[in-house]
């Protein structure tokens, strides 16, 4: 939105304000991008994390679209302004993205998966291989056990929530689990997380603790990379032991997992720049330079 709160928290506003999209199994609230040159490098399916929104993305639509690609980010369904469904869970939530790239005619797209975003886009493409060309997941969960430094995060955080309220909790997980550069953090970061947060109807914490991403990426046929942030704490505590496992998981490939440097959690905002480079690569088929 260009007005209101939202469209204020995030600053930079996306190249197309979001509209509503009626579909089959319920109403979507989507970014739908298109690119600023007069060639289409094709399409990018963003999806956003579990306590988050479209907003996850602002510092890679306008970019991305001016590189020459349409961008689609939608509030998924359970999140921000989007509708709920019937009987939410991941596979579900796949299946109403699905809807949504045939009601926008969308083919062949990059689908980009941040953190519970990344077991949708899994999910999506095993589910959709005629729409979804190539998978990039972002520090997604389902990869190994999970560290004792983020459960201690995560509990302190709690403990913040509670005697100092819910926006303070937020600037603590900015700052301890999503973002390794704190000169990005401000009021209106704080202000649109906040507000992700509060919006939130479907708890995807317990999907994800759950959840095993290994199966699903050994059964996929396209072209898939997963990015580590080296300084994410859900992560950074077996980086090599993670890696390994989606390599072996994908035939052996090297470049079927990367480590990001300088990266925590919200790797596409700590390194947006190098990000929304990579992505452009990733899609075009093409290597990337080192980060």
């Amino acid at each position: 939105m260009r007005n209101g709160r939202q469209g204020a928290a995030c600053k930079a506003p996306p190249v197309t304000p979001p509209r509503d999209v009626t579909l089959p199994s319920c109403r979507v609230h989507t970014v739908d991008a298109f690119p600023h040159e007069p060639v289409d490098r094709g399409t990018l399916l963003l999806l956003h994390g579990g306590h988050g929104g479209w907003p996850h993305w602002v510092a890679n639509i306008e970019p991305l679209a001016r590189a020459g690609h349409r961008v689609i980010a939608p509030d998924m369904p359970g999140f921000g302004a989007s509708g709920d469904l019937a009987a939410p869970s991941v596979a579900t939530i796949a299946q109403a993205l699905g809807e949504l790239l045939d009601a926008l005619d969308a083919r062949a797209v990059t689908a980009v998966g941040f953190s519970f975003g990344g077991l949708v886009t899994a999910t999506l493409a095993q589910q959709r291989p005629d729409a979804v060309a190539r998978a990039l997941l972002i520090n997604p969960p389902g990869l190994g056990t999970r560290s004792a430094a983020a459960r201690e995060i995560q509990q302190a955080i709690t403990v913040t929530t509670l005697n100092n309220g819910a926006r303070a909790g937020i600037t603590q997980t900015l700052k301890r689990l999503l973002l390794s550069r704190h000169e990005l953090i401000d009021d209106a970061m704080i202000d649109a997380a906040l507000q992700m947060a509060q919006r939130m109807r479907f708890y995807s914490r317990d999907v994800s603790r759950a959840a095993n991403l290994i199966p699903t990426l050994q059964a996929l046929a396209q072209p898939l990379q997963v990015l580590l942030g080296a300084l994410d704490p859900h992560q950074n505590h077996e980086l090599e032991e993670r890696c390994a496992r989606i390599r072996a998981a994908r035939g052996g490939r090297a470049d079927a997992a990367r480590v990001v440097p300088e990266a925590a959690h919200w790797l596409q905002r700590d390194r947006a720049d190098w990000f929304n480079q990579h992505v452009a690569d990733f899609h075009q088929g093409h290597g990337s330079a080192a980060p």
